[in-house]
């Protein structure tokens, strides 16, 4: 076989090893997706709660400073009572001390079912954290787990560089360079092997002369479907 063919064959072999370690680094981030977005959904669930929370609070303060307020009115009232020497104003402050008292029950018992609903908010709010903590766990295993699986893939595709940069230099720069445009428009894959009469790239059926042509081994021969360089395989 042509000699550089024959190393061209051999420099396919080891980038597509490359090129499969190099796939599975791109992987890595498409795997992390289902556990970023399960974190970020948590993520927001939590705030969404914890606004939620912050508006019932609110409306708790101001029922609370409203009846704080009605309180100091209400003394008030009762002050007045001993005050007052005319019947008619005498009743109308009862009436008003009865109003104020009712309004002040009411709103001792809305105060009371805010303070339980925040209870059960607070309760879950802690159950969301405690899932978002463990998510975050999780996401931060495959991460390391992803970061450790990468630095092994590169010290391994660093290995086969030097492999290949030792064979490159034995061959033909314009066959190298041949090589590199072939693969650069093919998918990473520039010379494939003859498989019986067919393309090892495209598997189409080649004529008879091309066939015999990649089994002498004496000239560069290409498919005519798909261009790419075809070799015959040493037993």
């Amino acid at each position: 076989m042509l000699e550089d063919l024959k190393l061209l064959a051999q420099i396919q072999a080891l980038d597509s090893q490359i090129d499969e370690r190099e796939e599975k680094k791109r992987e890595f981030p498409r795997r992390l997706i289902p556990f970023k977005e399960g974190a970020e959904r948590i993520d927001q669930e939590l705030r969404e709660a914890q606004g939620d929370l912050e508006d019932l609070q609110k409306k708790r303060r101001h029922e609370e400073g409203e009846l704080e307020a009605r309180e100091i009115e209400l003394k008030k009232y009762q002050r007045q009572l001993y005050e007052v020497k005319d019947n008619k104003a005498y009743a109308a402050l009862e009436e008003e001390i009865a109003r104020t008292k009712e309004k002040n029950e009411a709103a001792e018992e809305e105060i009371l079912e805010f303070l339980e609903i925040e209870e059960g908010r607070i309760k879950g709010i802690k159950e969301i954290e405690d899932e978002l903590r463990e998510k975050k766990k999780e996401l931060s295993r495959e991460e390391e787990q992803a970061k450790q699986e990468t630095e092994i893939l590169d010290q391994e595709i660093a290995k086969i560089n030097i492999s290949r940069q030792k064979i490159a230099k034995r061959i033909g720069p314009s066959s190298l360079s041949r090589y590199e445009r072939l693969r650069q428009g093919k998918g990473g894959l520039a010379i494939v092997p003859l498989e019986g009469s067919s393309c090892g790239g495209c598997h189409m059926n080649l004529p008879p002369q091309i066939v015999s042509e990649v089994k002498k081994g004496n000239r560069f021969v290409t498919c005519e479907n798909c261009n790419r360089l075809l070799y015959r395989k040493e037993r």
